[in-house]
């Protein structure tokens, strides 16, 4: 299977590239008898890979905006990955970077495949979209995805439309699904529950601990020497426990090995 690179940590970072660079490009893939050009007013190509795998070959093409405010990607692929696992892939990778992860939509229009998604990332928030055609050239698949912060989606989107097309026509000029309706679904489900708190309550050591979002559980304890419920915040950025030691004379030293054994490798989101 291909190995996938996202580049979200760029997300709310200084510029990948820089003004400089700003200027029309044409891009010739190797795969595919194909043109790609790039305007260079807000995006520019950030930088392109051919691959060699076992099953296979894959050209990828990553562009970025001027201002770090949206990523884009075209790739062709000449392998026996199906346009499923090439997503299966690409969706794994998002959510093992993210704090919080959640496919909105996914499935196909004919021989397009695609799927939306909304990531988190500490004190960032964004939603992601691909689509893979099967067998446009040949074997060759080819994809399209972008992704940006909440606020900027629709905006970064429609400017790298304007810059960046495919043999004349501009970078995911018509997804398969609304996109626009979607995202304003979800956002308005977000703003609902942001608006009314959610309360868990743990029974610890018969008292009664409640937690209140945006603050959230995501573990409980209970063993030898103590009994705890483990929370964190609603964006990933701090965890916390609340508990009780055992009734028997317990040294600190033991509490916090034992805290350490059961939580290692059991981070929230």
């Amino acid at each position: 299977m291909k190995l996938l690179l996202v580049m979200m940590l760029c997300l709310g970072s200084s510029s990948v590239v820089t003004a400089q660079d700003a200027q029309p490009m044409t891009i010739r893939p190797e795969l595919i008898d194909s043109i790609i050009e790039i305007r260079g007013q807000n995006y520019v190509l950030d930088h392109a890979d051919l691959e060699e795998y076992p099953h296979g070959r894959g050209e990828r093409i990553y562009i970025s905006s001027l201002e770090s405010k949206g990523f884009a990607e075209i790739s062709f692929f000449d392998d026996e990955d199906s346009p499923e696992q090439t997503i299966a892939v690409m969706l794994s990778e998002f959510e093992s970077a993210s704090s919080r992860f959640e496919v909105l939509k996914q499935g196909n229009v004919g021989n397009i495949h695609y799927a939306l998604a909304h990531f988190r990332l500490p004190g960032y928030e964004g939603y992601f979209y691909i689509e893979v055609a099967q067998d446009v050239d040949g074997n060759v698949d080819i994809q399209q995805n972008f992704y940006s912060l909440n606020a900027d989606f629709s905006e970064q989107l429609a400017l790298v439309r304007e810059d960046v097309t495919i043999d004349g026509v501009p970078f995911l000029q018509a997804p398969v699904i609304d996109l626009d309706d979607i995202i304003a679904e979800h956002a308005a489900q977000q703003a609902t529950l942001a608006a009314t708190p959610v309360v868990e309550t743990y029974v610890v050591r018969d008292s009664d601990v409640t937690i209140v979002s945006p603050v959230r559980s995501y573990n409980e304890l209970s063993n030898d020497v103590l009994d705890v419920v483990f929370f964190t915040t609603a964006t990933g950025e701090a965890n916390g426990l609340i508990g009780y030691l055992q009734d028997d004379e317990t040294i600190p030293a033991n509490v916090i090995r034992a805290i350490v054994a059961d939580t290692r490798g059991r981070a929230p989101g």
